[in-house]
């Protein structure tokens, strides 16, 4: 039987990279995952979204390890249902949201805690998102909301997010880094996280060495991952600065840029 991917971890974005701007996988990202699969490699999904968002997309890809989901903040196993390792929030958090709340009123905010979603100011770009990941919110007070939290989202027009953006890179908030996650959010998340921590906890926990360490995406939190990957792509649709990061662009996410870092993988492997 062989093996050509054993040892080698591959680790993907979801929306803008495995998912197309419609919400859907395409077939060929699919093949190319069960192929990476039988051959030995291990398939693992690194996403923003909680686990509720994630799910019926984990269910269609099947990974064979768990998932790093909140942008790094937790590593979840979808079989068990269950999050096997994490970093929250400290408590100052509430004081930089409440802030910033302030700050910036026309902003929608969700908070991550548990495996909930709860928004404490609702927008139309937070009923977006929430239509976008066919979830529901729970909404609720910054007192109401049960703990650990694992991160908040700010929602809003660009240029919203671009006032934030500039903001925050001037405030003095410990415990806490902040990351654009898409043109409309804005994400508050515990210090030292991110998803290239999340994914080197996965690789050393199966003994992945980095040059065996494969990872794709297309924005700004997926630097840090991309930059821990032995091999990098990012996707066409992705920013400039991100494609000087990586070792390959490959094609747009709605033309299964899985597949063609898939392919980019094995023809490298094959030329060794």
């Amino acid at each position: 039987m062989s093996a050509k991917f054993k040892g080698y971890l591959l680790a993907a974005d979801l929306d803008g990279t495995s998912i197309t701007s419609d919400f859907i996988i395409p077939q060929s990202n699919l093949e190319a995952v069960e192929y990476f699969k039988s051959e030995g490699g291990l398939f693992t999904v690194a996403t923003g979204r909680f686990a509720g968002g994630a799910e019926q997309y984990v269910k269609q890809l099947k990974p064979n390890i768990p998932c790093v989901i909140l942008n790094g903040a937790a590593i979840y196993d979808f079989e068990k249902n269950e999050i096997i390792w994490d970093m929250n929030l400290p408590e100052a958090s509430i004081q930089y949201m409440q802030e910033l709340t302030q700050q910036f009123p026309s902003l929608g905010l969700e908070i991550l805690a548990g495996n909930e979603l709860y928004a404490t100011k609702s927008n139309e770009f937070i009923d977006i998102h929430m239509k976008n990941e066919d979830i529901e919110y729970i909404p609720a007070s910054f007192e109401t909301v049960p703990k650990p939290w694992y991160k908040a989202l700010f929602a809003g027009a660009p240029e919203e997010i671009d006032a934030i953006s500039e903001h925050c890179k001037a405030a003095v908030h410990s415990g806490v880094r902040y990351v654009r996650s898409s043109p409309n959010y804005f994400e508050m998340l515990p210090e030292g996280v991110n998803k290239g921590v999340a994914v080197k906890v996965l690789a050393e926990r199966y003994g992945i060495e980095h040059s065996k360490l494969c990872c794709i995406g297309d924005f700004y939190n997926d630097v840090e991952m991309l930059e821990e990957a032995g091999i990098s792509a990012a996707t066409a649709n992705a920013p400039q600065e991100l494609k000087a990061l990586t070792t390959v662009t490959v094609c747009h996410c709605n033309q299964g840029a899985i597949a063609a870092f898939v392919k980019y993988i094995n023809e490298t492997l094959e030329v060794i």
